[in-house]
């Protein structure tokens, strides 16, 4: 997930294409999300990158679907295949998905299921461990209370 960077001064711009950087500008979080990398718009970027659709797609979210059924179309003239990774390992990873229910609907939907509790021998690098808590938020510029104190 990307947080949109915006110039104050900027920041209702619906497109960043609609101004330019000069020297001397500074850069701000403006606390909008980037979401150019969900649904419809995988394929759409996919598209216009490669010019053709992919042989391979490799996936972990129902956003990836889009990109998936993309790759695995049957217009594509090519060989294809479409790898779904399940999150079903609650020890090394925040894991919670059912593999057997979950696989029997990326088998249905043409993917082939990877479970990262079984397929995996390795999630993280030495030294690496999960978290006790799965989502910490995020302190931006200006939201510590030494900030707000001032």
């Amino acid at each position: 997930m990307r947080l949109h960077v915006k110039q104050p001064g900027y920041e209702n711009e619906p497109s960043n294409m609609n101004y330019k950087y000069e020297n001397g500008d500074e850069l701000i979080l403006t606390g909008g999300f980037i979401q150019k990398n969900l649904n419809a718009n995988k394929s759409l970027y996919i598209q216009r990158e490669i010019g053709q659709r992919p042989v391979l797609a490799f996936g972990n979210s129902g956003s990836d679907t889009s990109m998936m059924n993309y790759t695995i179309d049957s217009r594509n003239p090519y060989p294809c295949q479409a790898y779904m990774i399940i999150a079903d390992d609650n020890v090394r990873e925040w894991g919670t998905q059912d593999y057997e229910a979950k696989s029997a609907d990326y088998i249905a939907k043409g993917y082939i299921p990877i479970s990262m509790k079984n397929d995996f021998a390795k999630i993280y690098q030495d030294g690496i461990t999960k978290a006790k808590e799965q989502y910490v938020p995020a302190v931006l510029p200006g939201d510590s209370e030494l900030d707000n104190a001032a």
